[in-house]
């Protein structure tokens, strides 16, 4: 049992690794298609959003996107879900996409 148990798992991560790498190609698609009017609207830099659109799927976010804001940091243990950094929330919720609040 501890052998199913352990493909289980392996097939969780890998299926979990896929859908982020998913997630990160559709976002720096929906990024690069903003006009830059709109990036500016949403207090993003033109520049930086260029520079996170080349970047390849399996690197995460790491650009400073907003003038001022913090660097993008990586979850603190593996599997943990990424957070949006703050400066790109303006632009998913434009896609549609909702945040949890916590409590």
């Amino acid at each position: 049992m501890n052998v199913l148990a352990s493909i289980i798992a392996g097939t969780r991560r890998l299926t979990g690794l896929l859908a982020l790498w998913l997630e990160r190609i559709a976002m720096r698609e929906r990024l690069g298609a903003m006009p830059e009017r709109l990036l500016a609207d949403v207090g993003l830099d033109p520049v930086a959003v260029a520079r996170e659109v080349r970047r390849p799927f399996w690197r995460p976010l790491g650009e400073r996107l907003a003038p001022g804001a913090p660097p993008v940091r990586a979850a603190s243990a593996p599997g943990t879900p990424l957070a949006m950094p703050a400066s790109l929330r303006p632009v998913a919720r434009l896609a549609g996409a909702t945040f949890p609040t916590l409590s």
